[in-house]
């Protein structure tokens, strides 16, 4: 049977789907069989065993198409910010002095995936952000340190170059 998520309780582990015909029937987190979370708004594939809907799948291809996220998955998303901030992390010490400029994208990308996924059973986005966060912030603080030495060398060459 076919028929979208009206809504879900992640409290209570607890939702509805509405059916085609408009009937709606419950459901429990446990009877969720795809990856990511039952988002309303997603349409889905299901069993009514006991009354209640069993066995419930995404309809492939439409992962969120109707969901309050934006359209993507949020595990998804997630990961792709992870992945993008753990690109930037390793970029900055690949590139040498050029890499200071993926210190930031690192940062911002790796704060909205640890934010993304803090909360989601899949861990994945949020540990990939988690690591990207601590390359782009040795990185930073790397590069300050690197910033105020050759700040102090140069002060100190001027400091002896006015005592001749």
């Amino acid at each position: 049977m076919r028929g979208t998520i009206l809504g879900y309780d992640s409290a209570t582990g607890e939702g509805v789907i509405t059916d085609l015909d408009g009937g709606r029937v419950g459901f429990v987190r446990g009877d969720w069989k795809s990856p990511g979370e039952p988002l309303p708004g997603r349409q889905v594939d299901f069993e009514i065993v006991g009354g209640r809907a069993t066995g419930i799948f995404v309809v492939p291809g439409t992962a969120g198409a109707l969901a309050p996220n934006g359209g993507g998955d949020l595990e998804r998303r997630a990961t792709i910010y992870g992945g993008v901030s753990l690109t930037c992390g390793l970029l900055t010490y690949l590139l040498g002095p050029l890499g200071l400029v993926t210190v930031v994208p690192g940062l911002i990308f790796g704060v909205m995936g640890k934010n993304a996924g803090s909360a989601l059973t899949d861990r994945t986005g949020y540990y990939l952000s988690v690591a990207g966060l601590v390359l782009s912030a040795i990185a930073l603080v790397l590069c300050l340190a690197f910033i105020g030495i050759f700040a102090g060398f140069l002060g100190l060459l001027a400091w002896f170059g006015s005592l001749h």
